[in-house]
This record gives structure tokens, sequence and C-alpha cells, in this order.
């Protein structure tokens, strides 16, 4: 009885290594692959913003013909180009456009005369407030601006103009 125990006692000491030794192996091997997947994360490939950082351009308006003020931003997203206008003010006039030039104006300049026409974008919707536009469709020459004017198109007057600088961010 006594060989019969200790034999038995010999096995379930050999089970419980055994045992213990598959879950050691599976706890260390449940411990590196979270790890392992941690280092290297499975993606569908980049996101839009990582592969086409939006160009910015922006700036301060400044007046010309009319008191005019507010600060400039255009966002070009790849397939979308925003123009947005803030702080904005300026002098009502019967037929105000914005338009994009590809230097800056002084205060003698007029669109049609001293100047060359600007690149017409749209009627402003209003002469004061906050506003943004939709301006996709000047997406293959956007490169060549780098001032907008504020001008009524009745008179020539140029109300006010905004360097635009550029600034490369990722939306």
């Amino acid at each position: 009885m006594k060989a019969r125990t200790s034999r038995s006692a010999a096995w379930l000491a050999a089970g419980l290594i055994v045992i213990g030794a598959g879950l050691t192996g599976c706890t260390i091997e449940t411990r590196l692959q979270p790890a392992s997947r941690a280092a290297a994360p499975v993606t569908a490939g980049p996101s839009p913003a990582a592969v086409h950082p939006a160009l910015v351009l922006s700036g301060k308006l400044v007046p010309l013909r009319a008191p005019t003020h507010g600060t400039v931003t255009i966002v070009n997203l790849g397939d979308t180009v925003n123009l947005t206008l803030e702080q904005f003010a300026t002098r009502p006039g019967r037929d105000l456009l914005l338009g994009l030039r590809p230097g800056p104006l002084n205060s003698n300049d007029t669109p049609g005369a001293a100047a060359p026409a600007p690149f017409e974008l749209v009627p402003l919707k209003a002469a004061s407030g906050n506003q943004t536009y939709n301006i996709s469709f000047v997406l293959p020459r956007l490169q060549e601006f780098h001032n907008l004017v504020i001008y009524d198109a009745a008179s020539g007057d140029v109300y006010g103009s905004a360097d635009l600088a550029e600034q490369v961010t990722v939306p």
C-alpha cells in the first residue's frame, strides 16, 4: 500500500508539474500576445488627415477705401476649400464681391483700373458678421493667390484687403 501511495503521489506530483507548466506557458503566451499587438497596431490604412495636411491661408483685413476689419482664413482640405471671414465688418455697398489676387493692393488700386481685376469668388453675404463660403472651384488655381480683396463691382472701389500667409497644418 505504501508503494501504491508513493506511486500515486508521484503521478499526482507529475500531473501538477505538467499542469503548472501548461498554465505558466499559457500565462506567458497571453502576456506576450497583447504586447506584440500593441507594438504593431493593425490599421485599415493611414487616415486622410495624415495623408493630406490642410493648406491654410490666413490674413488680417485692412481698410482701403472703406472702414474694413476682420480675419480671413482659407482652408484647403484636398477636395473642399472653405473661406471664412471672422469678426468681419465693412461699409455696405451695392455689389460687394470677394476676390483673390496674386499680390497685395494699396489704397490707390481699383480692380478695373490701376490694378488687374481680381479673380472673382462670390458675392459678399453681408457687410458684417462671421461668414463661410465654399470656394472649391478655385482649387486648381489656389496656389497662385496671396491676397483677398473685398470690392464693389459697380464702382470699382476696393473696400479692404488681406495679405494671405501660408501655413500647413494637420486638421
